[in-house]
């Protein structure tokens, strides 16, 4: 019979409590924490820096795993060509704005640290799915609008491109071209209007990074056709002069394009994915158009 003496094993028991940072550097005290969602890790856990839920292991199978020069892990998704700033440090030489515990504003439900993200050219960011989720979701509603791909914050304008040159073919076909050479309008007109273009198209984008450039491709070329069409429409109704784009009080002086957008509906054909006119956004009806 084995007989245990209980004062041999208090003596073996340590006396101090174990603290887990006196072992590692300072600067890398956020590993023993789950880089998603702050849960404590255990020591198997300490090499990827994930905890067990499978929402965390999820996220970082397109989260980004290089480590920063300040000892910090990449907050922003696999495969970019220039890491996410440092959101945890926010140093004065960066151009990150926000920090890693503040809300996502397209979703708000979960700090920025808590999943990868992407950084817009205003320089704002957000949770990356939650832009794909935005772009892919598109606007509410029958009537196509463009608010949507606007960021939630700025609400800034961009993406400016120069027409390089125009292609007109047979029966209304014409295509614009920028001066790269891309694609900008391939629009077919069943009226014989000779289509009024402007010297440079602006898009009211600024969701753009090249993480979502797929969605944002069939998106920029539907902004152009029904910016086109309204533009077109408001030229043949005789509103290019008309007060609400001359008075210099109105909202849309010297800005036929946004007024055209404004005043015209267009709904999306749901057999051939073409926009057709819907009529005037004032009479807040919608007609129901099949190709």
């Amino acid at each position: 019979m084995v007989e245990f003496n209980q004062s041999i094993i208090r003596e073996n028991i340590p006396t101090a409590s174990y603290n887990r940072t006196s072992e590692v550097p300072a600067q890398a005290n956020d590993s023993y924490t789950c880089r998603f969602c702050t849960a404590p890790l255990r020591p198997d856990q300490l090499i990827d820096g994930l905890c067990n839920h499978e929402e965390c292991r999820h996220l970082a199978t397109f989260a980004c795993q290089r480590q920063l020069s300040c000892s910090h892990i990449c907050g922003g998704i696999r495969d970019e060509e220039i890491c996410l700033p440092c959101m945890n440090c926010r140093k004065p030489d960066t151009n990150i704005k926000q920090d890693a515990d503040d809300l996502c504003v397209i979703c708000f439900t979960d700090r920025l640290g808590g999943a990868p993200c992407i950084q817009l050219t205003c320089e704002h960011v957000f949770h990356y799915r939650c832009v794909q989720t935005v772009l892919e979701k598109r606007w509410n509603g029958p009537r196509i609008v463009f608010r949507f791909m606007q960021c939630p914050l700025c609400k800034k304008q961009s993406g400016i491109r120069e027409v390089g040159r125009t292609e007109v073919f047979p029966r209304g076909h014409f295509r614009v071209l920028d001066a790269q050479g891309d694609l900008i309008i391939d629009v077919i007109y069943y009226y014989s209007i000779i289509p009024y273009l402007l010297s440079v198209i602006s898009f009211n984008f600024q969701i753009d990074h090249p993480s979502v450039a797929d969605l944002l491709l069939p998106l920029k070329h539907l902004y152009n056709e029904v910016l086109s069409k309204a533009r077109l429409r408001l030229e043949y109704d005789g509103l290019l002069q008309c007060p609400a784009i001359t008075s210099e009080s109105s909202e849309y002086y010297n800005n036929p394009n946004e007024y055209a957008m404004e005043r015209y509906m267009y709904v999306l054909c749901f057999k051939c994915g073409k926009a057709y006119f819907g009529g005037e956004s004032r009479c807040q009806q919608v007609s129901c158009f099949i190709c």
